[in-house]
């Protein structure tokens, strides 16, 4: 059976990135959007391809978490957050949120791997969209990436990892 997978990268600019695998074949990006805007771009995205966030098998999401920071951070995220869990909150399986940091996990089995190291890796596999522009976009593919790793997905660890106990 094909499972999708909506990966979402929230922010200013949002990458979003649809992909699908199943129990013997590996993740394959089928579609992919770069909306700039913030929230206004997102809900303008959402007039035309919602349907996504409602029917796909999983929605991977970066999540987004204030700090006590002395900085005032851009809430965008949480904005995008919230609408997402507004219009996925008929879904029988729940948002997956993962924190930024768990980006550095695709390219090493204990993670800290630097956005230039993600995107190289991104590029080898056939992935990588370049310039900054598409930053949220290649973060969005790593989303889905590194979820599928979490969760043991064997052809998507297979392909890309090469299926060894070290990934």
């Amino acid at each position: 059976m094909v499972s999708s997978i909506l990966s979402i990268d929230p922010g200013k600019s949002t990458g979003i990135a649809l992909g699908r695998c199943s129990d013997s074949e590996e993740y394959e990006l089928i579609g992919h959007w770069t909306i700039l805007g913030g929230i206004h771009g997102f809900s303008q995205w959402v007039d035309h391809y919602g349907f996504l966030l409602k029917g796909a098998d999983t929605v991977v999401c970066e999540d987004f978490q204030l700090t006590s920071s002395p900085v005032v951070p851009d809430t965008t995220p949480l904005l995008i957050k919230g609408a997402i869990e507004y219009i996925t909150r008929a879904r029988t399986s729940a948002v997956v949120y993962q924190l930024p940091s768990q980006k550095s996990l695709l390219v090493r089995p204990g993670g800290k791997s630097t956005q230039s190291e993600r995107f190289k890796w991104l590029k080898q596999q056939g992935f990588n969209f370049p310039g900054t522009a598409n930053d949220d976009l290649n973060d969005a593919i790593t989303h889905a990436l590194v979820y599928l790793k979490r969760t043991g997905h064997r052809p998507t660890i297979e392909r890309f990892w090469g299926g060894g106990l070290d990934v």
